[in-house]
């Protein structure tokens, strides 16, 4: 069976959603808590949640492991959409065999924020400019140098089926902040905050090292 592509999916699915309408895949009729993201060879994303009025809070949980029946062009794809609600997820995952795709639908203007691995490596798009883009402590140390900002779209056949890839269609605020993929939590905002100071202030010192043709600090 030949998997349709997720590169159109986006709009096509938001169009034929019906209002006032809450979908969620697999098995749950409710947008909040933790659900396993498995591979979907029937539908062209392997998870869907969808509301209209309600707020989405989801932590999505991917398996350390690539299914026998996954194509290696593959990437774990989830689709996340709140009409009128705010949106919360948290992308939890142990291993990188699981790369994904994650869309995210927002049109609102209600706040998003999203927790991603700390081990991210790919791209974020944002085709829709947000009212405000922050960045935590803890996404800013572990995962902005592996990150390409962009602002356009993702186009068919642009796809790097091994590396992470984020979407966001909101023009509200986004944070985007860190999943700890060692100790499986959330960051924790104190103690990056002081990693942050501690290598900002690293390179001040170097920066004032390199005045010197020869400096000996005592």
């Amino acid at each position: 069976m030949t998997r349709p592509s997720t590169s159109h999916s986006s709009s096509s699915y938001e169009s034929s959603s019906s209002a006032g309408s809450t979908i969620c895949t697999p098995t749950s009729a409710s947008g909040l808590g933790a659900r396993k993201i498995h591979f979907n060879p029937h539908s062209d994303w392997d998870f869907i949640a969808a509301t209209d009025s309600e707020p989405v809070d989801l932590d999505l949980l991917l398996p350390h492991y690539r299914a026998v029946n996954q194509p290696r062009t593959h990437r774990l794809s989830m689709y996340v959409h709140s009409r009128h609600g705010e949106v919360k997820a948290k992308v939890c995952r142990t291993s990188r065999a699981a790369p994904f795709l994650l869309s995210v639908h927002a049109p609102s203007g209600a706040p998003v924020t999203l927790y991603l691995p700390s081990d991210f490596a790919g791209t974020i798009r944002l085709p829709v400019r947000p009212a405000k883009l922050a960045l935590s402590a803890g996404f800013t140390n572990a995962i902005q140098p592996r990150v390409m900002l962009a602002g356009a779209p993702r186009r068919e056949g642009e796809e790097a089926y091994d590396m992470d890839e984020v979407e966001v269609y909101a023009p509200g605020p986004v944070t985007l902040r860190m999943w700890d993929v060692c100790e499986g939590t959330p960051e924790r905002a104190a103690r990056e905050a002081w990693r942050k100071l501690c290598r900002a202030t690293s390179k001040r010192d170097l920066g004032r090292a390199g005045d010197w043709d020869f400096l000996l600090d005592d």
